[in-house]
């Protein structure tokens, strides 16, 4: 083997290398997009479930509420192909209970009382 070949098979060597590491990172960014994506659209079909259930539910106890919400939130996500554990939903149903008392202040109190 030439000085030329060495050389050669080493450069090969490293870009190979260099390329594999672009893929796995790549692949990893992709990952990660997808992921936010879909943590994205969980939280916002949450929203949607808790101000279904106050709307369509209005009379009825915090607890059948959140058994309402939870199951139209489990249904939508099956629906788009996206599996929840019975503890991560309750989370997100949490969460967005949380978000919309937070952006509403006293206005929630008041349409909670009425």
């Amino acid at each position: 083997m030439t000085f030329a070949q060495s050389i050669m098979y080493l450069v090969i060597s490293a870009a190979v290398a260099i390329a594999a590491e672009y893929l796995r990172r790549r692949l990893g960014v992709e990952r990660l997009k997808q992921i936010q994506k879909e943590l994205i659209l969980k939280q916002d079909l949450a929203v949607v479930a808790v101000k279904y259930a106050e709307q369509a539910w209005r009379n009825l106890d915090g607890e059948s509420k959140y058994e309402g919400a939870s199951e139209w939130l489990a249904e939508a996500l099956e629906a788009r192909g996206i599996h929840a554990e019975p503890e991560d939903i309750r989370a997100l149903i949490e969460w967005a209970l949380r978000e919309i008392k937070d952006q509403l202040g006293e206005e929630w109190a008041k349409v909670s009382e009425a």
